[in-house]
């Protein structure tokens, strides 16, 4: 479940950035999730949209010597298309990667899914924890429980309107 700080979060930050393309946000999330390096060498691999050495991803990246882990580590996460060859003669793997750009969307769009799944179960939760406060009226609440009501009503009203936003944000993402 998510925590109140998290849900505040994803409501100011994440859903606005969640508007723009596909492509765009797909290295927005992999700007904030590995920074700028990796940044650099994703951006090169889906604008090359085809099969590249990892030298020249190093080349185009300026960051030779941690090239082939930074890439590892995406492919592991699902960002990247890795393809091993052997060149002839004496075994040289050699590795070509590639931004499969539907599959890096369908991970995305499934992420958003779960975020609001989880929106969704965090709103019941609140709900029902509080709900012997909610079913009295509101006019007769006073001190501590009026407070506590207050704090409950912005609570699901933030829940609310974030998976309103997410919904919004899924809609577009997946109708690109």
């Amino acid at each position: 479940m998510l925590s109140d700080d998290t849900a505040l979060n994803l409501t100011r930050g994440s859903f606005g950035e969640l508007l723009l393309l596909p492509e765009d946000e797909m290295e927005s999330v992999v700007m904030k999730r590995y920074g700028k390096e990796t940044f650099r060498m994703f951006r090169y691999l889906s604008q090359e949209d085809h099969f590249v050495e990892t030298e020249k991803v190093a080349n185009a990246s300026l960051t030779e010597q941690d090239t082939p882990q930074i890439l590892m580590k995406m492919w592991k996460d699902s960002y990247l298309h890795m393809q091993k060859l052997a060149v002839t003669g004496v075994y040289v793997p050699f590795q070509l990667w590639k931004v499969d750009k539907v599959i890096v969307w369908r991970k995305m769009l499934d992420k958003m899914y779960h975020a609001s799944l989880n929106l969704s179960l965090r709103l019941t939760h609140e709900l029902d924890s509080e709900r012997e406060l909610l079913l009295l009226p509101e006019g007769k609440l006073e001190g501590a429980l009026k407070k506590r009501r207050k704090k409950i009503d912005a609570k699901t009203t933030l829940l609310s309107n974030a998976r309103l936003d997410l919904d919004d944000a899924i809609m577009l993402f997946h109708d690109f």
